[in-house]
């Protein structure tokens, strides 16, 4: 322990004689005081593409090569993701045993969303030091999307002809994109009830019908509802914006108006 320690030697001979001596001992305890900075890499952040974390620690007196150092991370709400260092996945309370001076770290985001690391360092000889790095992330675009099939031109001689329309912006929702980014693309996948398949079909965004707060695909346009062959069937939809993310799939059928 630390302080002033007094410690008594007896030594006693065979004949029954003994000496004793003492001696005093000042013991200091040797603390390592530091300190501790991040940095994070300078690219765009986007979900599931991990990205360069650089933890320095640095002793203001000089380093003890005998003194380890070990950090731990939470994050402000929920968690989002994991660090990899030296090939090894640690999460949210696990202890890395960190190597003196700049070390880097990679993270692996599970979120499309802003969050906050909070770090904490601790040496061998019980000092630490916390320092919190917020990131901002590249958020993924939204989708919306509904699918109709409409009667057209209704009248004459001729009745009506029959279409089928993906819709991606509609009076009660509409895709968007983020972070200054626009939508460059649509992808559809949609049932095909006569070949018995999916299929797909990539569309420009900029290349949609519509006016207004409406924005549409033609899938297809018959002059009998029995030739439709997305008539009645399931879809799934998703957008692409112009940093290349693509939306979460939203999947319907095909109603009837």
């Amino acid at each position: 322990t630390e302080g002033n320690h007094n410690i008594t030697f007896t030594v006693r001979s065979t004949s029954d004689v003994g000496k004793t001596a003492s001696i005093n001992i000042q013991y200091e305890k040797y603390e390592e005081f530091f300190d501790f900075n991040l940095g994070q890499s300078s690219e765009d952040k986007y979900e599931e593409q991990q990205f360069s974390i650089t933890a320095v620690t640095n002793a203001t007196a000089g380093h003890g090569t005998h003194v380890t150092y070990e950090m731990t991370y939470t994050f402000t709400g929920a968690s989002a993701g994991y660090i990899i260092y030296k090939g090894r996945i640690y999460r949210e309370g696990e202890i890395i045993p960190l190597d003196y001076g700049s070390t880097p770290l990679q993270f692996y985001p599970q979120t499309d969303e802003n969050f906050t690391i909070n770090f904490r360092v601790e040496n061998s000889t019980d000092i630490s030091q916390t320092a919190s790095e917020s990131v901002v992330m590249f958020k993924k675009p939204k989708v919306a999307a509904k699918g109709e099939k409409q009667n057209v031109s209704c009248g004459g001689l001729n009745g009506c002809d029959y279409e089928i329309f993906i819709y991606t912006c509609f009076d009660t929702n509409c895709s968007e994109a983020y972070n200054g980014a626009a939508l460059q693309q649509v992808e559809v996948r949609i049932y095909n009830r006569f070949d018995r398949r999916w299929d797909t079909k990539l569309f420009n965004y900029n290349d949609a019908g519509g006016t207004g707060v409406d924005r549409y695909f033609r899938l297809e346009i018959e002059s009998s509802e029995s030739r439709l062959k997305y008539l009645d069937q399931r879809y799934e939809v998703r957008v692409m914006d112009t940093n290349g993310q693509w939306s979460e799939i939203e999947e319907g059928t095909i109603q009837r108006v």
